[in-house]
């Protein structure tokens, strides 16, 4: 069984172009019997296995072999199989690299996937041609799927220039979707605006939570917030209990286990977090003693981490346990990694060396190795873990 499994993948790999209903016909030998076994006589449960094995791209073109096929493909529960298997399998890491739209505003490459496996690809991404290539920034990688703010203006900070538009963008299908209006309108530079992106994993649904934050006295903030539901496609506002300042210098959010995280700023450095499913903020109140300079916030190993940098030598990780605890991860020198853009799912950090080239490095090994050919313009980058998926926007 097992050869004729793998011989069935490697052809589907191979194949290039459209298919047809005949060439579902085409033989497959298995070369344990020297048997010829067509597609059709395979139990369905067995080819659905081989499908789940496959790219995204390769399974596109394969939805116009047959009728069968097409239904099996684009079953929400297949399209959940095969996104549970390519998120949490190495092979299928990609880096998205995003230039901050104030530094390459107006360039085609600012946004880029790269294959952190060899041979280490580097593939601009195509944006839609409803999406422009000015004035628009990354909120955040989920599952396959981007979430893209558009900007009106590059003349102020970005998270003091109000949102034109929001889409949520699937890569690997090509397909995207423009967000209907927020509820809360935000035109003067009074407000200062937050946004997040997550997978709520109780209800399968992918939302966006945007917070809007205007200082009305010393000390005093006046905060509104609101939740996008993709099932829903609607908007719908949150009640805010207790007052809090969000965001770090770069207004950036994490993403970790149903949850998003932001830095508070509200009576000296805080977490806060918004838990998707509840749609309910909590405070965690403290960061690490001692911390001074927190340049952002990540996942690491299923758990929300923070990057201090408080001294130019090393770079400590801080995590964050269930007991609300943090807990000092590792310690990297500086000299190896000068600055942290990134982490992977094979427990690499994506660094920049001074010649602003991509290098990645295993703290467990103490193994560094560099991603060839990879010079970035710039060191003002987001970079983000991506795989690709058969996530529908629909």
């Amino acid at each position: 069984m097992y050869p004729l499994v793998t011989n069935v993948i490697n052809k589907l790999y191979s194949a290039t172009g459209s298919f047809s209903q005949s060439q579902n016909e085409n033989p497959i030998v298995c070369e344990s019997s020297r048997k010829q076994t067509c597609m059709n006589d395979l139990p369905e449960e067995l080819v659905i296995e081989i499908l789940l094995c496959l790219p995204v791209q390769s399974l596109l073109r394969f939805k116009v072999v047959c009728r069968e096929w097409r239904s099996h493909i684009s079953n929400p529960k297949f399209v959940k199989r095969h996104n549970v298997r390519t998120t949490t399998n190495p092979k299928h890491d990609y880096l998205i690299i995003s230039y901050n739209y104030h530094y390459r505003s107006s360039d085609p490459d600012r946004l880029c996937v790269i294959n952190i496996n060899p041979p280490h690809r580097a593939i601009s991404l195509n944006l839609p041609t409803s999406i422009s290539h000015d004035n628009f920034d990354v909120v955040g990688s989920c599952n396959g799927l981007l979430c893209l703010d558009y900007k009106r203006s590059t003349e102020r900070p970005y998270w003091r220039s109000p949102t034109k538009k929001l889409y949520l963008w699937n890569p690997a299908t090509g397909k995207a979707k423009e967000l209907p209006r927020c509820n809360i309108s935000i035109m003067t530079e009074n407000y200062d605006v937050s946004l997040g992106f997550g997978f709520d994993f109780a209800s399968s649904d992918y939302k966006v939570v945007r917070t809007a934050i205007r200082k009305k006295k010393k000390d005093s903030l006046e905060n509104r917030v609101e939740v996008y539901s993709l099932k829903k496609n609607s908007w719908k506002n949150i009640e805010v209990d207790s007052e809090f300042d969000v965001g770090d210098c770069w207004r950036s959010s994490a993403f970790v286990m149903g949850s998003l995280y932001w830095i508070s700023k509200k009576q000296g450095y805080s977490l806060l977090s918004f838990n998707l499913e509840s749609e309910n903020f909590c405070i965690i109140p403290s960061l690490p003693a001692g911390i001074s300079c927190i340049s952002d916030i990540f996942e690491f190993k299923e758990s929300v981490a923070v990057r201090d940098f408080s001294t130019r030598k090393i770079i400590n990780i801080w995590t964050l346990n269930d007991d609300s605890c943090w807990i000092k991860k590792l310690t990297i020198n500086s000299a190896i990694i000068e600055n942290k853009v990134g982490y992977l799912m094979t427990g690499e950090f994506v660094g920049l060396n001074c010649d602003n080239e991509l290098v990645l490095y295993d703290p467990v090994n103490e193994v560094r190795r560099a991603i060839p050919q990879h010079r970035l313009h710039s060191s003002h980058v987001t970079t983000y873990s991506y795989s690709e998926s058969l996530v529908n926007l629909n």
